[in-house]
C-alpha cells in the first residue's frame, strides 16, 4: 500500500531525485536585492512570512532568465524574510505547484523536504536544500516541507507563478527550463 499524504503519493517523490532543482543560471541579482531587503520598508503578512513585493521589471530587466521565465510563466516576485528563532513547520502549499526561490545573504537555516520515507507519524527521513549563493531553485511546494531558521533573519527572494498546482508542476517546469 502507498503512502500519501494530501494530494502528493509520497512513493513517487521517493522515487525522483530530489524535490528541488538547481537552475544552471546564475543570479547577479543577490547583491542588490540583499541591500534591498535591509532597507526599512513596510513589511507585509504573506502566508505567515513577512514580505515586500518587487516590481517584477526590476528583476526581469536585470537577469534573461527572468525575462524567459516571465514571458513563459507570468509571476509575483518579492523578498520574504524570517526572524531568527522561528520555523514553518512541515506543510505542503495549497495553491502552488512550484515556485522559484534564491537565498539572499548568509543565514544558519535549513529547508527540509520528506524524502518519501516517513515510518510513522512522529519520525520519517528527509533531503535538506543547501541554498548556494547567487543561485536560482525551482522549489516542488507539493512535496512536505519545512523551514528552520536560527541566530540571524533570513531573506529570500521568491517567484510565484500565476499558474497554480493544476497548471504549472514542478516536473513540467523543471523539463522546460533544462530545454533553454
Amino acid at each position: 500500500m502507498q503512502k500519501t499524504m494530501g494530494t502528493v503519493d509520497l512513493k513517487l517523490v521517493h522515487e525522483r531525485k530530489e524535490p528541488f532543482y538547481e537552475i544552471p543560471y546564475t543570479s547577479q541579482l543577490d547583491a542588490g536585492l540583499s541591500m534591498l531587503a535591509l532597507e526599512d520598508h513596510e513589511w507585509i503578512d504573506y502566508f505567515n512570512f513577512e514580505a515586500i513585493r518587487l516590481p517584477v521589471e526590476i528583476v526581469t530587466e536585470s537577469c534573461s532568465f527572468l525575462e524567459r521565465l516571465y514571458e513563459a510563466h507570468p509571476f509575483i516576485c518579492g523578498i520574504i524574510r524570517m526572524q531568527p528563532y522561528t520555523f514553518y513547520d512541515w506543510h505542503i502549499d495549497t495553491n502552488r505547484g512550484t515556485c522559484i526561490n534564491m537565498k539572499l545573504g548568509y543565514s544558519n537555516s535549513y529547508c527540509m523536504f520528506e524524502n518519501g520515507n516517513r515510518t510513522n507519524d512522529l519520525t520519517g527521513r528527509f533531503v535538506t536544500l543547501d541554498y548556494k549563493i547567487n543561485t536560482y531553485y525551482a522549489f516542488d511546494n507539493q512535496v512536505p516541507h519545512a523551514i528552520y531558521n536560527f541566530d540571524r533573519e533570513r531573506y529570500l527572494f521568491t517567484i510565484e507563478f500565476e499558474e497554480d498546482k493544476t497548471k504549472l508542476t514542478f516536473d513540467n517546469l523543471v523539463q522546460e527550463i533544462k530545454s533553454w
